[in-house]
């Protein structure tokens, strides 16, 4: 990873006020950690950060046990993963910055959990890196196929009740989205 690509200028949100990437991480003296080659940021002060990074390198090496093509698509196509108690929903995709942002509340999860949306979370950077259009009209669409990338991940676990019943209800959610 070149110095250069992890201080690749992007728009961030950082405690309600928008500033390069840059100068977020140099005003506020932010650390950056390598997280199997991915720049990750860590926002929130809590002193917790450490944790953090041992659950998201967990969750990477989980995906490359059980599926390496999305391994390799997530470190390829995902250019760094932010840590923010401020955003809206667990899990986000930037569009166009190639960034997922996580609420730290989801890496208190099973590694299997945080796996999973890291998964959603890179099929969003792999249609994004194709240039498929993500809003309006195809929305439902990309989440369908983020959904159902889910699935294939998680249907190469060892077959257990409640993970069947998870299944089933995945499968219905990416039905609802046609």
């Amino acid at each position: 990873m070149k110095f250069a690509d992890i201080l690749y200028c992007i728009q961030v949100s950082v405690r309600g006020a928008t500033k390069r990437a840059v100068d977020t991480w140099s005003i506020y003296k932010l650390p950056v950690y390598l997280t199997c080659g991915i720049p990750t940021i860590d926002l929130v002060a809590d002193g917790n950060a450490e944790a953090r990074m041992e659950k998201l390198t967990h969750a990477l090496e989980l995906i490359r046990g059980y599926d390496s093509v999305a391994y390799t698509r997530f470190i390829h196509d995902m250019r760094r993963i932010l840590i923010d108690d401020t955003i809206p929903l667990q899990a986000m995709y930037f569009i166009g910055t190639r960034s997922c942002t996580l609420r730290p509340e989801l890496l208190e999860g099973t590694d299997a959990t945080v796996a999973t949306v890291l998964v959603h979370e890179g099929t969003h950077a792999r249609l994004d890196v194709r240039k498929v259009i993500q809003t309006g009209a195809r929305r439902k669409r990309v989440e369908r196929i983020c959904a159902l990338a889910e699935i294939h991940f998680v249907s190469r676990f060892p077959p257990t009740s409640s993970l069947e019943k998870w299944l089933r209800q995945r499968h219905r959610y990416a039905n609802s989205l046609r």
